[in-house]
């Protein structure tokens, strides 16, 4: 081995350092472009729903359904039922607001029961979407100040724990209704 071969060994050692060091930076720059993704979504939904809040007044509850989890408890498995019950519950309570929050592949979201009720597709890619929604909507109600009494329905433990930290009432999936 001479000194040639030292040079050229130690080139494609950097190229390989290199060539690993580029794959973490497109894996990174793709990843981020999915969280943007997420973020632009939820951020004009996050809006819509500060606009429920607003309409609700400071007596109002905002009641927000983690919806697959809520699905899960159901029998039927059907994400319908869920509607179905929230729009029942609507029709014997006044002031109150419910915001069913399902993952779904494209963002969209519904104003159903003359504006009391929005069921909303989070749109993007990955785990926990309407959980890191829903948790971003709540610090927003809270950082605002406003008095609405927002209360987040989930049998997900994890996420119940980080909802209370923020400053939410928690309940079970199907406490707002017996599914």
């Amino acid at each position: 081995m001479n000194a040639n071969d030292i040079f050229r060994n130690s080139r494609f050692e950097k190229m390989r350092e290199l060539k690993t060091y580029l794959a973490q930076v497109v894996q990174e720059r793709d990843a981020l472009r999915t969280e943007i993704e997420i973020l632009k979504s939820h951020f004009f939904l996050a809006v819509m729903a500060a606009q429920d809040v607003m309409r609700l007044g400071d007596d109002g509850e905002f009641i927000i359904v983690d919806g697959w989890n809520a699905v899960l408890n159901n029998k039927t498995r059907e994400h319908s039922t869920v509607q179905n019950a929230a729009k029942q519950y609507l029709a014997s309570h006044d002031n109150v607001f419910i915001w069913v929050v399902f993952d779904g592949d494209k963002a969209n979201s519904i104003l159903e029961e003359n504006g009391k009720l929005r069921v909303t597709y989070t749109g993007g890619k990955g785990d926990h979407r309407a959980d890191r929604m829903i948790c971003d909507f709540v610090r927003m109600v809270v950082l605002s100040g406003s008095k609405v009494k927002v209360t987040v329905h989930t049998n997900d433990k994890d996420f119940r724990e980080e909802v209370k930290k923020i400053g939410a009432n928690v309940c079970a999936a199907d406490t707002l209704w017996r599914i």
